[in-house]
Order: structure tokens, then C-alpha cells, then sequence
């Protein structure tokens, strides 16, 4: 058990720590899915998960995160945790280490009227184009109206991270804004137990960490109002 997790916060933090986790075993696999373009790519990953592995909502109570060898030997339907964390860690795969040009999310979603995120699935992005890998429904990329969206950017985790074994294959550009927002972000919900360690150690946030914010024009005083919240 990682922990007794309910909220949203607590989900959204374990499938992108599982998704770092384990993104050197898909690696080893994501070719099996390799076709002509980045739209069939998509399409075979929906037909594999959505043909072979039922869907089985599991209870609030008993919320769980897997390895890729977990979700595709595991015996039993899945959950769209499961199939989201697969279809990230494939696309995360060809992103890193093939010449295809595209971005992808995942997207964790609310119908209710409330915003409470029930939801989560993969959005990739090609040539301004959205395809969802929604395998929880009847058709792929199939459209449906959400009352609430919140996009994860993943790709920009191991970037700004130093966790990579294998270095891309092309050459990646970081807009500073955009990985000063992901990096308050990861703080926000402690990814890697990052707003623990800022909070415990104060010269680190007050030294090093302001002089980057302070010198690429980012907005520490939204770091310390969330180590403060």
C-alpha cells in the first residue's frame, strides 16, 4: 500500500510517480506498437487495451497504481488509472525515442456538476490536431463534454527532473514559464516529496532555489505561498 488515498491530489501525484517510475520498461515495448503515423499508434493501443483488458471501475475504497507487466499480466479488468499509466507510458516511450513530432497529457476529467474528478485518460496533441485514448468508451478518440479538465503535462517531468536513463533522440527546448509553473506544480502536490524537502530545508528554497526564480523572472513568492499553504 502506498497510502490510503482518496482525494484528488493523492491520485494525480501516484499515477505521475508511477508513471516516472516505471518508464524504463516501456522502453522495452513500446515498438510493439509502432506503426506508419502517430494517429494508428493511438488507434492500436486503444484496440489492444480496449479488446483484451475489460474495464472495471475499481471502489473508492481500494484505489490502485501498476507496473506495465501489472496491467497486461494481472489477470483481471482495468481500471482507467490502469489504462491511462499504459497508454502515458508508451506514448512517453515513442516521444523520447522515436522522430515523431507530438506532445500528449494525461487529462483527468469531472462530468459531475460539482468538478469532482472521477476521470483520467491520455489526450495527444499532433499537428494541432486532439486525439483521446479513452478506452473506458465505446469508440476511439471518441468526444465527450466534461464539466471539468485538468491537464498534466508529464512529458515536462523528467526534463526539469534529471531522472532520464536514456537521453532523447532530438533535441528538447523548455520554455522557462512553462517549467517554472510544472516545477509549483510538482511542489504543490510533493511529487517526489519535493515541498517536504523545500519546507524541512529553508536555505535550499531561500539560496539556490530563489536565485533561479529570481534570475529567469519566475514568480517565487507562488513557491512560498504554497510552502506555507
Amino acid at each position: 500500500m502506498l497510502s490510503q488515498f482518496q482525494g484528488t491530489k493523492d491520485i494525480m501525484r501516484e499515477i505521475l510517480a508511477t508513471h516516472e517510475q516505471f518508464k524504463d520498461q516501456y522502453d522495452l515495448i513500446y515498438d510493439q506498437f509502432d506503426d506508419h503515423s502517430i494517429i494508428q499508434i493511438c488507434k492500436n493501443l486503444w484496440e489492444f487495451l480496449k479488446w483484451n483488458f475489460p474495464y472495471v471501475a475499481e471502489s473508492s475504497d481500494s484505489q490502485s497504481v501498476r507496473s506495465p507487466s501489472a496491467i497486461i499480466m494481472g489477470g483481471a479488468g482495468l481500471d482507467c488509472k490502469h489504462y491511462s499509466l499504459f497508454i502515458a507510458g508508451v506514448m512517453d516511450a515513442f516521444y523520447r525515442n522515436s522522430q515523431f513530432d507530438f506532445e500528449w497529457y494525461f487529462l483527468f476529467v469531472s462530468e459531475e456538476r460539482n468538478g469532482h474528478i472521477g476521470h483520467v485518460f491520455v489526450e495527444v496533441i499532433k499537428d494541432g490536431h486532439q486525439i483521446w485514448v479513452d478506452p473506458v468508451l465505446s469508440y476511439f478518440n471518441q468526444g465527450k463534454e466534461y464539466t471539468k479538465i485538468v491537464e498534466k503535462n508529464a512529458m515536462s517531468l523528467y526534463q526539469i527532473s534529471g531522472v532520464m536513463s536514456n537521453p532523447p533522440t532530438k533535441e528538447i527546448t523548455v520554455a522557462l514559464d512553462k517549467a517554472g509553473a510544472d516545477f509549483l506544480t510538482m511542489v504543490n502536490l510533493n511529487l517526489f516529496s519535493l515541498k517536504d524537502l523545500l519546507k524541512k530545508n529553508s536555505e535550499i528554497t531561500n539560496t539556490a532555489v530563489r536565485a533561479y526564480f529570481e534570475a529567469n523572472d519566475l514568480p517565487f513568492q507562488n513557491l512560498i505561498a504554497i510552502l506555507n499553504s
